[in-house]
């Protein structure tokens, strides 16, 4: 069973050993970290940044820097 066929049953995982799960970890990681890096004049771009990241998350939602996440895609934020 893969690293990542663990973590999809819900079991304990290890994302170090699994390349694909890694190579998600740094695309992410690179989405934050751009996005913490940006000013608060730029909007559209902190809202871009984060619909890349979170596809879940609703329109109305405020995320303010300092973010992180290991994924981003499995969090879902919901209106409100």
């Amino acid at each position: 069973m893969t690293e990542r066929e663990k973590w999809e049953a819900g079991l304990w995982y290890d994302a170090n050993f699994d390349a694909e799960l890694r190579i998600e970890r740094e695309k992410a990681e690179e989405l934050y970290t751009e996005f913490n890096q940006t000013r608060p004049s730029q909007k559209e771009k902190r809202a871009e940044l984060l619909h890349k990241l979170l596809p879940g998350m609703a329109e109305d939602v405020v995320i303010l820097p300092h973010f992180y996440t290991d994924y981003g895609y499995n969090c879902v934020i919901g209106a409100g």
